[in-house]
């Protein structure tokens, strides 16, 4: 294909954060371009752009081309500049290299930066990202390619930099509800210790911090605003995926959102990679254990407690690695609007919060704050509960509410639940002995978590409790009634809660 020249025109569609250009069918035809090829758009000055091609008759003239407001926002295009189009092709290396790694060969620094440098920059399509993808749960990943690939991952994105010590806290996931990160962040960051936290966004759960944040202030924000936020407030709590910061790994949680599966040497990389971007020095590591948990047994929690020291070393990272125990959900809500409400209550010490999220909060705080160095041993762990109870953590998160966009005097039993509700009951009597993990995320998926943030399910009842024929064990949040068929149909046959 020739290259042609185009003139910039923003198409007020929204369509979330895909990279999608419009072009004049006729411009498209006469130049080799066909419906979702790949297309570089250079204009003078700026960064070449890899952009996604759709075709339309009449919604862009011949000799323009269309641009989506997330791109127009973010590149800063303006109206009528000439744009160089050309099309894409991915570069020989990484195909070359992509081929390597499917046949389980071992590939050099090079070669892996080739690789996440065309899915970063966009000119890896789908198909072949979800091959390397795939390539990951075929063959383990060495130690040094565990290494190059998060460096490739950070390096292909912005980079981050704050002085001194910067902490930060990630739970590699598994368990629904768990939200202890937006709880830990205004308790650490009240204590004067700098926390820039980035998230993403739910994966293989029903809700993650990113939705859940998202359910009482905005996520989205530059470098540069990141920046103020930090200084303002020791914190940030922010979508890592609205910036650059290691830009392939969210292409790679695109592909593989739809099995709701990603291979434990995705998982050190995809973590590891946004720590470095961040700048972070100080890391804890919570890995949560238990059999229908994310990780299934204590061998492999220690093996991946290993690969993480491993990366964090090559980087200088101080880390600490936790090991918790996951028999059941932590906290009382699954889905977005439910967690956030579990986290509102701990940190306003309402009398109905999970007492479990705020154990496990002060556990992880104390830890934190041992590696960073400001308390030992049990003189953390009460740091961490002195912040809780004299309100201090509260009045960190009102500000970083305030500061992200939100309404900082929100109250947890303000925030707005799926109209339509459904109360499971005990089939029998007895004591509660499990919970169904890996069942309960389904159901919550079922009723419409993590799209619909007003979703998800509430445990009425834990592990452990006693129960009665006919009390409540759980209640079904949805939009409608046919998403609360879907989660009951999904429960045909199946236990939710075992009863002994």
């Amino acid at each position: 294909m020739s290259v042609y020249y185009a003139k910039t025109t923003l198409y007020p569609v929204s369509t979330g954060n895909a990279i999608v250009v419009l072009l004049n069918e006729s411009d498209a035809w006469e130049n080799g371009i066909r419906d979702t090829d790949k297309v570089s758009i250079k204009i003078d000055g700026k960064k070449e752009i890899v952009a996604n091609v759709n075709l339309t008759k009449k919604k862009i003239k011949v000799g323009h081309i269309g641009v989506l407001p997330n791109m127009w926002d973010k590149y800063k295009f303006k109206e009528g500049e000439v744009a160089r189009i050309s099309f894409t092709d991915v570069n020989p290396e990484s195909m070359i290299a992509l081929k390597k790694k499917i046949l389980g060969k071992p590939l050099n620094y090079k070669e892996i930066h080739s690789i996440i440098k065309d899915i970063a920059d966009g000119r890896f399509s789908d198909t072949l990202s979800t091959y390397y993808v795939a390539s990951s749960f075929i063959y383990k990943a060495t130690d040094l390619e565990l290494y190059h690939t998060t460096k490739a991952m950070a390096e292909t994105g912005e980079m981050l930099k704050f002085k001194g010590l910067v902490a930060d806290k990630h739970c590699i996931g598994g368990v629904p509800g768990n939200e202890t990160t937006m709880v830990m962040v205004p308790l650490i960051a009240s204590l004067g210790i700098k926390i820039p936290k980035t998230f993403s966004k739910a994966i293989t759960s029903p809700a993650a911090t990113g939705e859940d944040v998202n359910v009482i202030m905005d996520i989205e924000f530059t470098a540069d605003q990141i920046k103020k936020l930090v200084k303002k407030n020791n914190s940030c709590l922010v979508w890592g995926g609205g910036l650059s910061l290691a830009p392939a790994d969210d292409r790679i949680i695109r592909v593989s959102y739809p099995i709701s599966m990603e291979p434990y040497s995705k998982i050190v990389i995809s973590i590891m990679a946004k720590k470095v971007a961040m700048g972070i020095n100080h890391l804890l590591i919570d890995i949560p254990v238990g059999k229908t948990a994310k990780v299934p047994d204590q061998k492999t929690a220690l093996e991946l407690k290993r690969k993480f020291e491993y990366v964090a070393t090559k980087f200088g990272i101080k880390i600490h690695v936790e090991i918790t125990k996951a028999i059941q959900p932590i906290g009382s809500g699954v889905g977005p609007a439910l967690e956030s409400r579990d986290v509102l209550r701990v940190l306003q010490q309402h009398p109905r919060r999970p007492k479990d999220l705020e154990e496990k909060v002060v556990l992880l705080s104390s830890k934190l704050i041992d590696l960073c160095g400001l308390a030992k041993g049990n003189e953390a762990k009460k740091l961490a509960k002195e912040q809780l109870k004299n309100g201090e953590a509260w009045k960190k998160m009102q500000d970083i509410i305030k500061a992200q966009g939100g309404y900082s005097k929100i109250n947890s039993e303000d925030l707005v639940l799926g109209a339509v509700k459904q109360y499971i009951d005990a089939p029998k009597s007895g004591i509660i002995s499990e919970i169904d993990m890996k069942l309960l995320n389904q159901v919550a998926r079922a009723v419409g978590c993590p799209v619909s943030e007003s979703t998800g399910v509430y445990l009425n009842r834990k592990v452990g409790e006693e129960v009665a024929k006919g009390d409540r064990l759980y209640t079904l949040y949805a939009k409608d009634k046919n998403r609360i068929k879907v989660a009951l149909d999904l429960l045909k046959n199946k236990k939710l809660y075992y009863i002994k």
